[in-house]
């Protein structure tokens, strides 16, 4: 999949169940982000600003991780 085909990516994403935002980038916002691997995650706190950015794949059910969302989603919401 590619940009090229965001009606499969839209249909990828609803047969995966997916509740969070799918971005379909045609090459911009990779660079304003200078994204360099695929795929890039980035953890972002309820205020909107990036906590983490994360080049490559990664278990994200790995104990650790599990811990560090769990922290994150603990946090008090602070309005900007």
């Amino acid at each position: 999949m590619d940009e090229s085909e965001p009606d499969n990516v839209k249909n990828f994403a609803k047969s995966m169940n997916l509740t969070f935002p799918v971005l379909v980038d045609d090459g911009n916002v990779s660079k304003m982000y200078n994204v360099n691997a695929i795929p890039t995650t980035f953890i972002i706190r309820k205020d909107g600003t990036i906590d983490t950015i994360v080049d490559g794949a990664r278990a994200w059910d790995e104990q650790s991780y599990v811990s560090a969302f769990d922290k994150l989603i603990a946090e008090p919401y602070k309005k900007q």
